[in-house]
Formats: structure tokens, sequence, C-alpha cells
């Protein structure tokens, strides 16, 4: 077993002049120790000091290769903007230690809960959470969980408490986040601890993939089974398979023995409520085959517009008026591939790097705040302004704009390098 890292501790990657210094430790995990640190320059990361594999294990050199494979594959795909990002995975001897252990560090996300604990607090009253933001939030995780299998990524352990919800400004209020990706499969490739060890999961998510021992493998249609949990817990009445035992949980998901959902809120098109509800019930079957793809799913709730908060909190009236005072930033999917995001508003708002990585990998480039947008009360125009303190560009219908430039429904915004003019980033206006 690899030595455990305290506090105060520095972390020195093997052939590399940077260093992590351990501030406070986070929590303890099955396979890793998490903390809160700083590298070299000072900047904050999350960092997962890993005791399983053990250096010593056969599979510990096969797990190291597979991290940087998985992390490649995650940051060159368009999952990027859905998953905590991974930073760089090293080995680094701590004190004395005749042998290397694992790390990896991740961006440091600041403030926000997982969506367990988010879920868990509107149940208990303390922070409603309006019908119209449970069902864009299912979009936004589905919309991760697609982009994810067509990176060739298999999470296999999928939990609300795996769905991290960092605060934006604007739009559903949370930044949803795929993470605790270490122990995810590639589609394509066995898992270096297959035969050697169970696939990560967590109780009452399992899926029956996970349940089935032997040569049972998890697979696309495994992370289908438990999105459908959590999109239970999300718009319905709770996790329909949760039981007091393993083995009561293992008998309902063996068996099928899942009630279809209850909506708590409303669509505004009847009609979509049984398509959804037989995808969901399909989503829960123990057969993989018989399950909906990710994509489907995706594809589905896209279509279901939100009729109103069905709490009793709002009148639909008033539900309209908030929604139209946030910004949307959920990717609109395209066949062609030809016509860039949308992004939706009508509030004066100030756009930056938070916001934009929901729509484009490419907004890391971007910078916080990158142009603002706001309506002048006079005219009622729209006008967009670069922000100063921007490290790029920002473009208008691919020219650098002045400040306080009309803005029309249907333009496009984006960003441009100041040294090379590469326009990225295309993000299409679309006002209300």
């Amino acid at each position: 077993m690899p030595p455990i890292p305290k506090t105060g501790t520095l972390i020195v990657p093997e052939n590399s002049g940077n260093y992590y210094s351990l501030l406070r430790h986070i929590h303890k995990g099955r396979m890793s120790n998490a903390y809160e640190a700083t590298d070299s320059g000072g900047v904050r990361v999350f960092l997962k000091s890993y005791t399983t594999p053990a250096p010593g294990v056969s599979w510990y050199k096969p797990y190291i290769a597979h991290v940087r494979e998985l992390n490649r594959r995650v940051s060159a795909s368009e999952a990027a903007p859905y998953c905590l990002k991974s930073n760089t995975a090293f080995e680094a001897r701590i004190g004395n230690c005749p042998y290397p252990s694992f790390f990896q560090a991740y961006e440091f996300i600041e403030g926000g809960y997982d969506l367990e604990t988010l879920l868990r607090n509107a149940t208990e009253g303390s922070a409603a959470l309006a019908w119209q933001r449970r069902v864009l939030m299912a979009k936004v995780i589905l919309a991760g969980i697609k982009k994810l299998h067509a990176a060739g990524v298999v999470h296999c352990d999928l939990k609300p408490a795996n769905i991290q919800m960092p605060p934006v400004s604007a739009g559903i209020g949370f930044r949803p986040l795929i993470v605790d990706t270490d122990f995810s499969i590639l589609a394509d490739k066995r898992a270096p601890w297959h035969a050697k060890q169970g696939y990560i999961g967590t109780p009452n998510y399992h899926s029956p993939e996970h349940l089935r021992g032997g040569d049972s493998v998890p697979s696309a249609a495994s992370d289908v089974f438990t999105a459908a949990l959590i999109l239970y817990e999300l718009l319905g009445q709770g996790n329909p398979c949760a039981r007091p035992t393993q083995e009561e949980y293992e008998k309902t998901v063996l068996t099928g023995d899942a009630p279809p959902i209850a909506f708590q809120g409303d669509f505004t098109a009847p009609e979509i409520v049984p398509q959804i509800t037989q995808l969901l019930l399909a989503a829960l079957s123990p057969d993989p085959i018989g399950r909906p793809s990710a994509e489907t799913l995706h594809k589905a709730f896209l279509a279901a517009a939100v009729a109103g908060d069905s709490s009793g909190a709002t009148s639909a009236t008033q539900t309209q008026n908030v929604a139209e005072k946030q910004l949307s930033l959920e990717p609109v999917e395209h066949p062609s591939g030809s016509e860039p995001p949308r992004l939706v508003f009508s509030q004066d708002v100030k756009v930056g790097k938070q916001l934009l990585t929901q729509l484009s990998a490419d907004a890391r480039f971007s910078s916080e705040p990158q142009f603002c947008l706001s309506r002048e009360e006079a005219t009622a125009r729209w006008l967009v302004s670069h922000a100063p303190s921007a490290k790029n560009l920002s473009l208008l219908n691919g020219k650098v704009f002045a400040e306080n430039s009309p803005l029309a429904d249907g333009d496009i915004l984006s960003l441009a390098g100041r040294a090379s003019g590469r326009e990225a980033l295309k993000i299409l206006v679309r006002i209300p």
C-alpha cells in the first residue's frame, strides 16, 4: 500500500520541475485520497493520490497508460466541456518511499454542490429546484453522457454524487460536470483490472452488467441504465430500484421490476410524455440490447419543452417570465454540423469562459469575461462589447467590433487570437 501524503507535503512529479503543495485533505475514497493543492505556479488544483492500484500489483503500469488514454480521448472530444478536466497524470515519490505513487491533478471547481446534495436539499425544502431547471439539467447531463460514448468512453459509475454542479451566473444557474472518470473504461479495450477486481460501481446504482459477475463487462448501455435512475431522481419519484439491501436491489434490477416515471412537472406537448416514459422504462431493461442509446434519450428530451413549474411555487406565467431572464447555454444539435451552437439571452449579461465551455471545447481560450451583452433602453437595441481584459479578440460576423456595437438576431459571435487572427468558437445569436 503506498503511503498517504499529509497536508503541507510537497509532491514533486518525476522528471518534472513542477510541484504540488497539499493545502487540505478533502475526502478519502475507495481508491484514492483527494486534496486541495496548488501547483508551482500558485494555481489551485484538485489532486488525487491513488491507493489502488498499488505500485506492486500487476496492472499498476497498464492502469496509468489506461488513464492517460482515457484523458486523451475525453480532452480531444466534444465531451471535454461536460467533464472535469484532468490537467496531468503523473507518478511521484512520497518522502523516502522507494517506489512512486500515481497522482492526477484536475481543475479546481470553486463552490457548488454535487447533484446528490442539490436533490437532497430540494427534498428537505431548503433549496427548491424548479421543474424547468430540472429538465434543462437532464438535457445537459444526457448530452455529456452521449458525448462520452461518442468518444469511446464508458463511465461505469454514474450517480448524482458524480455530477458536480458548480454555480454560474446565468442559464440554469449551474454547470453540470461529470466527474470520477478515473475508473471509467474504453469501449474498445479491456480494462487493465478485468478479471483481477470488479468494475467500479455504487450500491443502488449498479447496472445489471455490474451485478452479473463472471465475464460480464459494463458498456454504454450500462451508463444508460444508471442515467435513467438519475433521471427518475431528478424528474420523478426518486430512484425506482433503490432498496434497503444489496440483495433486494439486485433482484429488482435483474427482474426489470421498475415502475413508470411519475413526472413532477408538465411538458408543453403532452404527447411527449408516453414516449419519454417508455424510453426510460426501456433504459431500465435487464437486457442491455433492449435499452435506448444516450443519444436517443437526449433527442427525446431536446423535444420536451417545459410548460411550467408544477411545484405550486410559481404560476406558468411567472415561470415563463423567469425563463426569459435566463441565458440558454445548452449546445443545439445540428446533423450537418454546419450551424454553430446557439446563444439565447434576454437580459444584460457578461459572457466568459465559465459559460462558454458548455458550448465548445474551444472556449478554453476565452477569458472571464470575454464579451458583454446589454440592452439600450432608449432604442431597445441589443449591444455587444468586447471585455478589455480578454486575452483574445471577440468578433462579430467575422470582424472586430467597436464598443457597444448593435447586435441582431442571427449574428455570429466568435473568438480570434490576437496574433493569428484565426476565428474559433462561433456562436449563433438568438434574441427572443
